[in-house]
């Protein structure tokens, strides 16, 4: 019987931290639209404790904001809401400044990041030496801390904002299971909402009238070009005869991958016709498949006298609220299209969190795996551990040990991407290091899904 492949995982200390910096500077900006932000869960601290073991004390992070929030970890066991608010919001931030000054030294990143360690860290202990921190008033604390923070937003909305936002394909018994996801932490409050359809924030300047409630189903033009003057062939359309195009094949949504002029959108919504514009890729793909709408690339082949060919059905239109931001839910009974609201405390079933749970080993690994590539039948053997429901130290180690044969198997070698003073093996070593650490924030989410599967499901 063949012994699984033990790992020993190294410090970084005698890498070079600036090639290292560099490459994940390139990395970072790589994946600005990308889904670089983490999902993460905060339970009591009974769910969320810290055990050592030989694994976890092994494991160095090789980025630095990933120093910070190791130590959060074993300083504050159940310290995930802002451990995520600090991942999704701060990260973002440290992109931008890459980009605005294309340069910014190892020194600085340390030093950014040390800020947000020393005012979190100073509010606990003073918080510790007054009363006993649990998950309630931990919020409350790390709301105080952070208000110190230079951020364009207030806390209170940080700590509302998508942890993830991405869509969710996850194939269930009848592989027809696809849909736009969204996880929130929400102000330390339980909250979780599961809705049949997609839904898309509305700019509250462009909100249609409210539709007719005698519709029962809706017709969409969907488009994967922009509606703007940036669209040479939108510029060669004639606007009225657009409209009433629209208007004589009761069209009732037009919605954009990309932009849509101004002047557009206020036109359509005088004949209560709704506007939705830069949906992204993701979201325009799964809105084609659900509402079986012919993606328009190119507007000049569009016969506007005959939209038969292009158009969807939307089941349901309904305008919702949530955290006070107006929404619009898109719903198709035939497609099983799932949109989910997550708390930080709650999960629904067992089916969403699997596929949670797939979805953010897949959104972490993403962050790091360029210029790798996922392990054959990742999907098939995450599944298998997933109902074998092991041990979350155990999964942890076996998934391991499935990406430390698949990266040896796989590594290329790019000569002039590296310093002559780091060898081949090195660079392992920190792709491997780089890996285990996104795993060890899966495994504290697995933890708590186990916990609460067979506690509650």
């Amino acid at each position: 019987m063949k012994s699984e492949k033990k790992i020993k995982f190294y410090p970084l200390d005698s890498f070079n931290v600036n090639i290292l910096l560099k490459n994940y500077t390139d990395l970072l900006k790589s994946h600005y639209n990308g889904r670089y932000k983490m999902i993460v869960n905060s339970c009591d601290n009974k769910l969320l404790s810290y055990h050592h073991s030989t694994t976890l004390d092994h494991v160095e992070f090789s980025h630095p904001i990933f120093h910070l929030l190791n130590s959060m970890i074993k300083e504050i066991p159940y310290c995930g809401i802002y451990y995520g608010i600090i991942t999704s919001c701060y990260l973002s931030k440290i992109i931008t400044l890459l980009q605005d000054t294309n340069n910014i030294s190892h020194i600085d990143l340390i030093l950014r990041l040390n800020r947000v360690q020393d005012i979190v860290f100073n509010y606990l202990d003073q918080a510790k030496q007054k009363e006993e921190l649990n998950g309630l008033n931990l919020i409350s604390i790390v709301q105080s801390a952070l208000k110190q923070l230079i951020l364009e937003e207030s806390f209170k909305k940080l700590i509302a904002v998508s942890v993830v936002k991405s869509v969710l394909t996850a194939a269930d018994e009848s592989s027809c299971r696809l849909g736009h996801i969204q996880i929130k932490a929400v102000d330390g409050k339980d909250y979780c909402e599961t809705f049949n359809g997609i839904i898309y924030k509305m700019e509250s300047l462009w909100q249609p009238k409210v539709i007719e409630n005698d519709h029962k189903k809706y017709r969409l033009m969907l488009f994967t070009c922009p509606l703007d003057n940036s669209n040479e062939e939108y510029l060669k359309i004639t606007k009225d005869v657009f409209i009433e195009s629209l208007v004589a094949e009761d069209i009732k949504i037009v919605a954009s991958q990309k932009s849509i002029d101004k002047k557009l959108i206020f036109y359509l919504r005088r004949r209560n016709i709704i506007a939705l514009e830069r949906l992204g890729e993701e979201t325009a793909n799964t809105l084609a498949h659900s509402s079986n709408a012919f993606p328009v690339s190119d507007v000049s082949r569009v016969n506007f006298q005959n939209l038969s060919t292009f158009f969807g059905i939307v089941d349901r239109v309904t305008y919702i609220t949530i955290l006070d931001e107006p929404y619009i839910l898109m719903e198709m009974d035939r497609s099983k299209v799932v949109t989910l609201f997550l708390s930080n405390r709650s999960f629904d079933t067992l089916d969403q969190l699997k596929a949670i749970i797939k979805e953010c080993i897949h959104a972490i690994y993403s962050v790091f795996k360029h210029p790798w590539v996922l392990p054959k039948n990742f999907d098939s053997n995450l599944a298998l551990e997933l109902r074998n429901f092991h041990d979350p130290d155990i999964l942890l180690t076996k998934l391991m040990n499935l990406f430390a044969e698949t990266l040896e198997e796989s590594f290329s070698f790019k000569e002039n991407n590296i310093n002559s003073t780091i060898d081949r093996n090195d660079l392992f070593l920190i792709k491997r290091n780089s890996l285990a650490q996104a795993f060890l924030s899966v495994s504290k989410i697995i933890q708590v899904g186990m916990y609460i599967v067979r506690n509650q499901c």
